[in-house]
Order: C-alpha cells, then structure tokens, then sequence
C-alpha cells in the first residue's frame, strides 16, 4: 500500500479509532468476552503476516491492511485496556466494511509489543529493544500507546528515527509536544491524542480544589483554604506542583 500518498486520510481515520478505543474502554466489560481477550492477541480473527484483523473473514491481501503498531505494557491496565478498546474498535470498522479509498477496502490490522513500562523498576535496553522489534518486525503504518513518561521519552526516539506517526495516550509531559515545536523536523510524528498534558492537569487540580474549598465553606461554614497536593516524584508530575 503507498501509504504516503493517502496519509492525510488514513490520519483522520486513525484519529477516529482512537476516539473509538477511548470510547469502547468504558464499555468493553457489556462485551462477550472472547471481543476482549488478551491472552492470545490473534484470536480467532484473519491473521496477516503479523497482524490480526479482527471482525473479517475470507482472504484479505497485505498491502489491503492499515497496520496499526500498540506499543504499551500488556499485563497492565494502560496495556491491556487500550488492545481492548484497539479490538473493539478496529473489529467495528472492518465488520462494517473497512475503509473505501478509490474503490479499494482497507481494513484495520493489530499487532502489539509489550514494552513493560509499568515495571517498578525501569527496563531502559528493554523498552528501546521493544520499539525496535515493533518496528523492524511488525513495520507498522502508525503506532499508538505509551503509558510512563521517562520510557516514551526514550524509546519514541526509536520511532521518530522510523519517521511512523505516533500518536500517545499516556505519557502527560509537556516535553513531548514541545519537542515538537523546538524541533519539527524530529518530532512532526509524535501527536498526543490523550491525556491532557501535565501543566494542564496541574491547572485543572487547582481550579477543582478552588472549587471545592467554596462548596466546602458554604456548606459547612467552615474556613478551609489550605491544600495538599500529593504526586509522585516524577518528571511528569512537576508542573502539578
């Protein structure tokens, strides 16, 4: 598939599979069961090359496949959800028809790696190793995931130097989009789809404890006007300071 030259569009549709993936999050658990399963990442579904393509039956061709790359740590919620949700919503779509681009079907394909970020301890060779089996291996289109800061911030290195768009769903530093401003021509790949960054959690923090000490006050007659915030002594956390 000459992915380049129908990237705008395949971008808008990856934007909307995610939208889906957060949505189908909260529903996964009203699903039958074998739609959520994550021991056995192919399932039951077509299987290509590396991918499996959930909600399609018969023969479908490589170059028809749009491959979508989870790069997260599976036994983990962020993991395990965000393939959960990736399930759901690419079996949606491909059941629906897949995507028709000049009268030909693309459908949504998945393959995940495991980078064990949510490891007490961090891995660093680990987590670089993983990007790199993702894609040298797997050669995805786009890659999605990403759940601590400091090992996004090392191996999305391995996938700027691929130049695969990236699009983030945990890490909430602020350095990551701003890399992209400082450096466009590195860091044009990466986009954060979710969440907010930290400087923006930390603003949405004080505004709901702002709020808080009113209702508090009001209902209670009370003065409360000191606060407490607890984070945890990382990177991303600064800005909630």
């Amino acid at each position: 598939m000459k992915i380049n030259k129908i990237y705008p569009i395949f971008l808008l549709v990856l934007l909307s599979i995610q939208f889906l993936i957060g949505v189908n999050y909260f529903s996964f658990i009203n699903r039958d069961e074998k739609d959520v399963n994550i021991i056995d990442p192919k399932l039951s579904d077509v299987i290509v090359g590396n991918y499996t393509v959930p909600g399609v039956s018969g023969s479908i061709q490589p170059d028809q496949i749009v491959k979508i790359g989870l790069l997260d740590d599976m036994g983990h919620f962020s993991g395990d959800h965000a393939w959960m949700g990736a399930l759901l919503a690419a079996r949606e779509i491909n059941q629906a028809g897949g995507i028709t681009i000049s009268s030909v079907n693309y459908y949504i394909g998945l393959a995940a790696e495991d980078t064990n970020e949510a490891s007490a301890v961090l891995d660093v060779p680990e987590t670089v190793a993983v990007a790199n089996r993702m894609v040298l291996y797997n050669d995805p289109h786009f890659i999605i995931g990403g759940f601590r800061n400091d090992a996004v911030d090392v191996y999305r290195e391995v996938v700027m130097d691929a130049q695969i768009p990236f699009l983030g769903t945990g890490a909430a530093s602020d350095d990551f989009c701003k890399n992209v401003t400082d450096n466009y021509a590195r860091y044009k790949y990466f986009f954060r789809v979710m969440p907010m960054n930290a400087t923006s959690l930390g603003s949405e923090i004080v505004t709901y404890t702002a709020t808080l000490c009113n209702v508090l006050n009001s209902t209670f007659g009370g003065t409360f006007s000191k606060i407490a915030i607890l984070r945890e002594d990382l990177p991303w956390s600064v800005p909630l300071g």
